[in-house]
């Protein structure tokens, strides 16, 4: 339930970011747009504290509000989710004397979301408009119901990524991009400790945007 009403208030929160953002970007001369996406999610292996987590690669979408004040003084307020496998199995690496090598091999299906807030920087050229970006946020997973998940897990993220926006016009174009959202990967099974080690979330993202 908590998890519900956590998505609905970011949902919540874009809106009302699109619903500010003309007056604003009036305001300041700036420029706002909105941006719809499909993503993957490639997560990498981790391994430590006795366990070894082993994700799928993942399927989903994301929002981002963007503001421009200038070209290279942006910020980017972005919300992605999609749904992955982890299995979790056991391993004498790195568990000191708590090893436990008899626990079964778990698989759960998990809902990964991603909240973050970043600096973008950009240039211009004709219609293309390259841009970096790098912020921080959170990762919020939630396992689907099991003896063996846990229903949600929260771990702060470090976010870098980059891309590029074509134009068709003054107001619509698409946005291609990648980030990496790195972070210490969420120990959803309550059979297994957390790894404890840095893990990358590498998302290719690509969608369109409406320029205000």
């Amino acid at each position: 339930m908590r998890m519900k009403w956590m998505l609905t208030a970011l949902i919540a929160m874009g809106f009302l970011a699109t619903e500010l953002a003309a007056p604003i970007c009036a305001a300041a001369q700036g420029q706002v747009d909105v941006a719809l996406s499909g993503l993957a999610n490639y997560t990498s292996k981790s391994t430590g504290g006795g366990t070894i987590e082993v994700p799928t690669n993942g399927y989903g979408g994301g929002i981002d509000v963007r503001y421009m004040a200038k070209p290279l003084v942006g910020l980017n307020l972005g919300y992605t989710l999609n749904t992955m496998d982890i299995t979790f199995s056991p391993t004498s690496i790195g568990c000191g004397n708590v090893c436990n090598l008899n626990l079964p091999p778990t698989t759960l299906h998990i809902k990964n979301n991603n909240l973050g807030f970043d600096y973008v920087a950009s240039h211009k050229f004709s219609r293309l408009q390259a841009f970096a970006m790098a912020g921080v946020g959170f990762n919020i997973t939630a396992a689907a119901a099991s003896t063996y998940g846990v229903r949600e897990v929260i771990r702060a993220a470090w976010n870098v990524g980059g891309g590029i926006d074509y134009g068709f016009s003054k107001h619509l174009g698409v946005r291609g991009q990648v980030r990496d959202y790195l972070m210490h990967p969420p120990n959803n099974s309550s059979l297994y400790n957390a790894t404890g080690v840095f893990t990358s979330n590498i998302m290719p993202l690509g969608g369109i945007y409406y320029k205000f």
